[in-house]
């Protein structure tokens, strides 16, 4: 069993074979620019997309109140249109038993 130790190394990247026209110190830090405007476009659009989410479950908020409010009414009205229509009911059977 040996005693020494393993040294590990981070692999560097190949070099390319050929020569690249737009390779250079201004490319390369064109292209850094690039990326950070990229990543300072996709952080705006979480932000937006948050408040859109945001907005959304607000709005699902408002429509299950509605929508609960709807039900009891439809309730209501169904327990009135009942109550009335039994009341005509006997009302005329009254009129016809000569009551």
């Amino acid at each position: 069993m040996s005693t020494t130790t393993a040294e590990t190394t981070t692999p560097q990247p190949a070099a390319l074979p050929f020569a690249l026209p737009f390779a250079g110190e201004a490319w390369g830090k064109a292209m850094h620019e690039g990326l950070e405007r990229t990543q300072a476009f996709w952080g705006e659009y979480a932000k937006l997309e948050a408040q859109g989410l945001a907005h959304a479950r607000t709005m699902l908020g408002e429509h299950h109140q509605l929508g609960l409010g709807a039900v009891s009414y439809l309730a209501t009205l169904g327990q009135e249109w009942r109550k009335l229509a039994l009341e005509s009911t006997r009302r005329t059977v009254d009129l016809f038993a000569g009551r």
